[in-house]
């Protein structure tokens, strides 16, 4: 193990390590970040079918070690000029900030704030928008608010994309994610669906 670290005010405990010749993060049961083998958004980016450089301006709403442009760079073709991480974590962000390739790290613009808070008074808008953000394995209830979600597309230009990761391991769960994008998602996204991977679903939007 590379790092460990537990926050006071959440008794949240981050876990750094190497798995498979690459960097990965824990907490508890969830993974946060996982280089190009964070399976969930490659399912999920593979299915959406995005097109090489199409993303110019995005948006990370729950950083951590910068997973999501790895992936988008990596594997999929795309050349953004600036990612925005927000991310309320500074242990997160200072490990990031250590292990990110330079070329990638050199056009991502970390944020520490509560992205909650951040949404609903920020006034840029973003081509793509990718929403990762858990407490243990569920979305935090403030993030499944009509308001938030209304914010949120108000931060996506038209014929953006946005993709929001839940986990849908138990009944229980995925049924909360299928009413969240029943009842409020597809209300303000009508163009999504639910793209499916082993223990998550992605809600999947174009704006």
């Amino acid at each position: 193990m590379l790092r460990q670290h537990t926050d006071t005010a959440t008794s949240e405990t981050l876990s750094l390590y190497v798995s498979r010749g690459r960097l990965r993060l824990d907490s508890g049961a969830a993974t946060y970040s996982f280089e190009d083998l964070y399976t969930t958004f490659d399912t999920a980016f593979a299915a959406a079918a995005i097109v090489p450089q199409r993303i110019q301006k995005a948006c990370i709403l729950g950083a951590g070690l910068g997973s999501v442009p790895y992936l988008l760079e990596k594997k999929y073709q795309q050349t953004a000029h600036c990612y925005d991480a927000i991310e309320n974590n500074t242990s997160i962000i200072q490990w990031a900030q250590r292990y990110m390739p330079l070329p990638l790290l050199q056009k991502t613009n970390f944020i520490c704030a509560d992205a909650h808070t951040w949404v609903l008074q920020e006034q840029s808008a973003y081509d793509f928008i990718c929403f990762d953000i858990f407490k243990e394995l569920l979305t935090p209830p403030q993030f499944l608010q009509h308001s938030f979600v209304a914010a949120l597309s108000e931060r996506l230009q038209p014929n953006g994309l946005l993709f929001w990761n839940m986990v849908s391991h138990q009944p229980a769960v995925r049924q909360q994610a299928q009413n969240f994008f029943d009842t409020c998602f597809s209300k303000i996204f009508p163009q999504s669906r639910i793209l499916k991977s082993v223990h998550n679903f992605v809600l999947y939007a174009e704006k």
